[in-house]
């Protein structure tokens, strides 16, 4: 390499390789100044070797570095999305594993009437979480006596109501699954079912036909089922 203008210690200089000719490229730098065919500072001054650091790179170079780094950041993007893809697979396997009520045979729930409630049992697989929770909802036609201050008691008049019970969050089984039975809460009907605001309404009987089952893991539904109320 040969000096063709300035001084090793100015900037910029002008060099070339050894050999090269001045059609070689000129190569700047900040404040070095001979460049080897390497891209560092370094070179052949005279009977002098000069080597400095070279703190910003030719034109040529950072021209390269952006390429690289634009290729990097998509490598990245396609990286995020190959594991966006995997993490949604991994989702999708395991709702297809979550928790799920048994319907076949002797195992599925089963509900009946007991006269203002509803109470059903039956089994569950499949559970994974740490916790998982039964609820029952279920609505039917109230039979409503009324009573008055004095204690008679008089006809009131028929009332929708919709009932529900919980078995509350219950410690997931090691084998994951588990019986259960589950009732709803008792009735209770306000004055507007009596002639007179100041009597009491009491439900005699309700008549259910179907309830609904929720089955839920650590606070989220999981799974789901509507069951005829014998």
């Amino acid at each position: 390499m040969r000096l063709l203008a300035g001084h090793p210690t100015e900037s910029p200089c002008r060099c070339e390789t050894e050999g090269q000719g001045e059609d070689a490229p000129w190569w700047y730098g900040s404040w070095a100044a001979v460049l080897g065919p390497d891209g560092t500072s370094g070179g052949v001054v005279g009977t002098g070797v000069v080597r400095t650091p070279l703190p910003s790179g030719p034109p040529w170079l950072a021209s390269i570095t952006r390429r690289r780094k634009g290729i990097q950041m998509r490598r990245i993007s396609v990286i995020g999305i190959v594991v966006a893809m995997l993490i949604g697979m991994g989702s999708t396997a395991a709702l297809a594993q979550s928790g799920h009520f048994l319907t076949g045979g002797a195992n599925a729930p089963t509900c009946v009437d007991i006269g203002t409630q509803v109470e059903c049992s039956g089994s569950v697989a499949g559970l994974g979480g740490t916790t998982f929770e039964i609820t029952i909802e279920a609505t039917g036609i109230a039979s409503v006596q009324c009573r008055n201050p004095g204690g008679n008691i008089a006809p009131g008049q028929d009332t929708t109501v919709t009932l529900e019970g919980t078995t509350d969050p219950l410690p997931t089984p090691r084998n994951g699954r588990s019986n259960f039975t589950v009732t709803t809460d008792e009735p209770t009907v306000d004055s507007s079912a009596c002639p007179n605001p100041q009597w009491t309404a009491e439900v005699t009987d309700v008549a259910f036909t179907e309830a609904t089952l929720s089955l839920f893991e650590n606070g989220t539904l999981a799974d789901q089922i509507t069951v005829s109320v014998q």
